[in-house]
């Protein structure tokens, strides 16, 4: 499969600007990529909000494949990467199982966004959610160019990816982050969100961080406002 063909996957679901919109072409993108077990229809209501409050960018959520999962007797599921335990801690135990493949999967759908859409990598952000968070933050690290920004809602830090050596080294350490996590998260626990915004402060990157109370392992209207502004902020 060439990387052309990525965004026409039928698995893929894009949002486009709309015939009424500037040029009619998008000029940022946003990839979006739901949590374990998950698809992309799971987010695609939210952000088609958000393609209508940001006419000049396209919004992409690549489906994960199916994998087993450890944590779920070897269940197969759509997965980005295995998981031994839930709920996900800071440091747990981690095989690194399946990351790197959707890594590059990842780099690839950016390589296609920058090659058939003519975006450059910095009018670009990598977001997701729980797993996709996680896989987001890995491969916005891992990246050879400089992103726009990067948003991980109720996500962690990969203990294998080895987190902090990724930020040193990254051009999109000089890109911002938003993180988003719920105080009452009992999947991947709130700590999680508090070593990823140590970890980047750490090494000097620009973070907004916010925990939202009493929020469970999901989002809120307050963490997709938030969500929004960010967006708009880095790729006006």
């Amino acid at each position: 499969m060439t990387m052309s063909s990525l965004l026409k996957l039928t698995s893929t679901i894009v949002h486009r600007p709309s015939s009424g919109a500037a040029s009619g072409r998008p000029s940022a993108a946003v990839v979006w990529t739901h949590g374990l077990g998950d698809t992309p229809h799971g987010w695609a209501m939210l952000t088609q909000s958000f393609a209508r409050a940001m006419p000049h960018a396209i919004f992409v959520h690549p489906a994960a494949p199916n994998l087993p999962v450890s944590c779920n007797m070897g269940a197969v599921m759509p997965s980005w990467m295995d998981l031994l335990n839930i709920p996900v801690t800071p440091g747990m135990e981690d095989n690194g199982r399946d990351l790197d493949e959707s890594v590059a999967m990842m780099h690839a759908t950016v390589d296609d966004i920058v090659a058939s859409e003519n975006i450059p990598a910095d009018r670009i952000v990598l977001a997701g959610f729980s797993q996709g968070g996680a896989l987001s933050l890995v491969s916005a690290l891992k990246y050879p160019k400089k992103l726009a920004g990067t948003v991980v809602l109720s996500g962690w830090c990969p203990p294998k990816a080895d987190v902090n050596a990724l930020v040193a080294a990254s051009p999109t350490k000089d890109g911002k982050f938003f993180i988003g996590h719920g105080d009452a998260d009992g999947v991947v626990v709130p700590s999680c969100g508090e070593e990823v915004v140590k970890v980047l402060k750490q090494n000097g990157v620009a973070v907004t961080s916010e925990v939202y109370p009493n929020m469970a392992h999901s989002s809120c209207g307050k963490e997709e406002k938030d969500v929004l502004e960010f967006l708009k902020e880095v790729i006006p």
